[in-house]
């Protein structure tokens, strides 16, 4: 019988490290830890929410288990994810918007063409809209599946949403709001806030964030049962 916590994201639920030098343990371990679930990630930096839903869609059909947990760390709004026969029809998230010498000819066309989408084609509100109808549609095909399912918001247009939106799609919430990069900032819960003028920046959580954040996923995980 597997009972294992599956989780999904970007950077913020990818990185174990940072280049200031700051330990923090990843809210993943913490979360593993607390509950006694191993744990399963398939959160990679800069991924988009088109790509994060792919993965939570693949995974569903795939690997999962009527006792997992998924774990849903939706990303940016404003990061473009697509299908490309230039990368043999893989799914692609790009969030990078300039060239240097890292990146090969894929990247560099990739680049320009998310500069050019983000000059003539993106649209803010378009952007929620999407976001909207694409969190409805997965959490009504994991219910269908009947796999548990919690979700957390980071975009910091993340509460412009109805009541009913959030509670049908279980996101976390995080005091007074449903954005957890709107909480760091607040609080002062990233590593940034304990360095501001290193000259290594990072936005990612301290270990503060990913504490608070274990927490809240805890709490709404024994809200819906999932735990005790």
């Amino acid at each position: 019988m597997y009972n294992r916590l599956l989780f999904f994201g970007c950077s913020f639920t990818n990185v174990e490290d940072s280049n200031t030098c700051i330990e923090f343990e990843n809210y993943r371990f913490k979360l593993s830890n607390t509950i006694g679930l191993n744990q399963i990630s398939n959160a990679k930096n800069g991924k988009s929410n088109q790509h994060i839903i792919d993965d939570v869609y693949t995974s569903s059909n795939k690997v999962a288990h009527l006792n997992d947990i998924f774990v849903i760390q939706y990303s940016f709004f404003d990061r473009l994810g697509i299908r490309s026969d230039m990368f043999d029809n893989k799914f692609i998230s790009i969030c990078k918007r300039i060239i240097d010498d890292s990146c090969n000819w894929r990247d560099a066309k990739s680049i320009n063409h998310y500069n050019n989408w983000l000059e003539y084609f993106y649209s803010k509100e378009g952007s929620i809209i999407e976001f909207e109808k694409e969190v409805n549609l997965i959490s009504n095909w994991l219910r269908t599946s009947k796999i548990k399912f919690v979700s957390i918001g980071f975009d910091e247009n993340m509460d412009g949403f109805s009541k009913y939106f959030y509670e049908s799609n279980n996101f976390v919430k995080f005091d007074e709001t449903y954005s957890m990069y709107n909480k760091a900032i607040n609080q002062k819960l990233r590593i940034y806030d304990l360095i501001p003028e290193n000259g290594n920046q990072d936005y990612h959580l301290n270990e503060e964030g990913h504490s608070y954040l274990s927490d809240k996923i805890i709490y709404k995980l024994k809200e819906l049962d999932y735990i005790q």
